[in-house]
Parts: C-alpha cells; sequence; structure tokens
C-alpha cells in the first residue's frame, strides 16, 4: 500500500480494503467518490440506511479492456519529465473520461484521463514520468508514427455546463483540461495546486478565458499572481464556497481527503463533491 493508499484508509477507517483499482464509494452518512486513474474500476454504492458495500450496474473491474493499436502524432515535454502525448482520436468519448494505455496488446493497461476536447482531431494525454514505473518511461522515448495500444474511453467523471469549481494537483489537471476545451468554462472557477512555478500546466490556456476565476497555488516557490501556498489553504480562507454548487477534485489522495474534509466542514453537501484520486 502506497503513503497515499495508507492516508487514504487512516482517515476513513470504514473503507475496503484496496483492490488495486479504482473504486466509487458511498459511505453511510458520508459520500465519498473516488477514482483510481492507473487501473480498472468499478462502482459500489451502499444501502441508505446500511453500511454494507454493494456492487451496483456494472462491474467494470472484471471487464477486460480491448485495445486498439494507434500511432503517436508527436509527443512534447511541457515541463521536466512531463509529456503530452497525442495520436488520432478514433472514437467519440466525454470529457473526463479515461482510457487505457499500453505498450502491448496483450499488457495490462495503466489508465490515464484524456486532456483534450471532445471535437478535437487528436487525443491528448497528459503525463509524468514515473521513475518506478514500466510503462511511462517507455512512453517517454516515443517518437512520431511509433505505436502504442489503447482502449475505448469510460468512467463517470464528467462535467457538465453548470457553476462549479474544479480542484486540481499535479497532472490531475487532465480531464479539467479536457472540460475546458470541450466549452463547459461556464461559471467555472478552476483551483491548481503546485508545488513549484513550473506545475502549472496549460495555465496560459486557462488564465486566457477564466481569468480571476483561474487560480494557482505553489507551495514551494512564489511568482507573480500565484497564491503562495496549499490549495487547501486557500480553500480554507476563501469565504465563498457555495453549497449549491458542484466541486470536482482530482489529484493526489491526499490532496482530495484533505479538500473533502474542508467542503464538507463548510457545509458543502456530500452529493455536491464529486472525485477522482490518481494513485
Amino acid at each position: 500500500m502506497t503513503k497515499s493508499e495508507a492516508l487514504l484508509y487512516r482517515q476513513n477507517p470504514g473503507l475496503p480494503q484496496p483492490l488495486h483499482c479504482g473504486q466509487r464509494i458511498r459511505e453511510p452518512r458520508k459520500t465519498f467518490v473516488f477514482f483510481c486513474c492507473l487501473s480498472f474500476f468499478s462502482k459500489h454504492y451502499t444501502n441508505p440506511g446500511g453500511s454494507n458495500l454493494i456492487p451496483v450496474t456494472q462491474n467494470i473491474m472484471k471487464r477486460k479492456l480491448n485495445l486498439k493499436k494507434v500511432k503517436v502524432s508527436r509527443q512534447r515535454e511541457i515541463a521536466p519529465g512531463v509529456f503530452v502525448l497525442s495520436f488520432p482520436r478514433p472514437w467519440d468519448f466525454t470529457a473526463g473520461q479515461v482510457i487505457g494505455i499500453s505498450g502491448h496488446e496483450t499488457a495490462e493497461a495503466r489508465l490515464y484521463s484524456i486532456a483534450s476536447g471532445e471535437l478535437d482531431d487528436e487525443v491528448d494525454i497528459l503525463y509524468n514520468i514515473n521513475p518506478e514505473g514500466k510503462l511511462t518511461p517507455w512512453m517517454a522515448q516515443l517518437n512520431t508514427a511509433d505505436t502504442i495500444w489503447v482502449s475505448e474511453p469510460f468512467g463517470s467523471f464528467t462535467g457538465s455546463g453548470e457553476a462549479g469549481w474544479w480542484i486540481a494537483s499535479g497532472t490531475g489537471i487532465a480531464p479539467f483540461s479536457a472540460m475546458f476545451r470541450t466549452g463547459l468554462t461556464a461559471g467555472k472557477k478552476l483551483l491548481h495546486g503546485g508545488r513549484d512555478l513550473k506545475s502549472f500546466y496549460f495555465s496560459e490556456m486557462f488564465g486566457t478565458e477564466l481569468g480571476e476565476n483561474y487560480v494557482r497555488c505553489c507551495s514551494r516557490e512564489q511568482g507573480q499572481d500565484i497564491y503562495h501556498g496549499r490549495l487547501t489553504q486557500y480553500l480554507t480562507e476563501h469565504p465563498d464556497l457555495s453549497p449549491s454548487e458542484k466541486y470536482y477534485l482530482c489529484g493526489s489522495a491526499e490532496m482530495v481527503v484533505d479538500v473533502r474534509d474542508i467542503l464538507i466542514s463548510r457545509g458543502i453537501p456530500f452529493d455536491h463533491i464529486i472525485s477522482e484520486i490518481y494513485f
């Protein structure tokens, strides 16, 4: 179990043990929705009056992803160790969904959020290199016309056109990039946390349209128009968190748990907090 997973289970002792997949879980008296974007996920709910987890509808964990071969269009390094890989879009998708990516048809796929818009000609995948991983170091070496294997898109961490908050840390900005590029920007506030000033991927794109509704929180460095501190600190200090709006969270387990607790303490309804966790 990683440190992030250990933190998640320490703060939520009633959760079942991890299955090495993302899970959607609803607890009695609490709602906590989370997805792991590096493996298969399944859906669960609780009885409103009980505490047992009940699998409902599709159990995606049991479904093997069908992978299709595609060719890389281009790849660019947008920050040290952080890349955007592109390939021609072979299917329709909904902004916020994920796809499986593998280096071979029979190899286990890892899940990544799509960062491009629904009508874009190419699919963009934002990722950073995990030195201990097998896939991302290999992906970082890919060039134009090289082959990768991808699944069809799936997942329910999808946005809407109503007012709300997008809250991300690190590469958790990817699904919000897809929502932004699809045009779901009306009434949106984007809060992005990063350790250093190079962590704010796609900042020029966001800043041009969102203006003061785009807030960057940097914990280690200071810069112009940058909030110096963690995004959790910014939320704690922010006086206006509307309980009528939706709050979309994507990033590390630590960030999601901390932000969820802040929002709940400020009176945000449980079912207005929608989360996606990257392990």
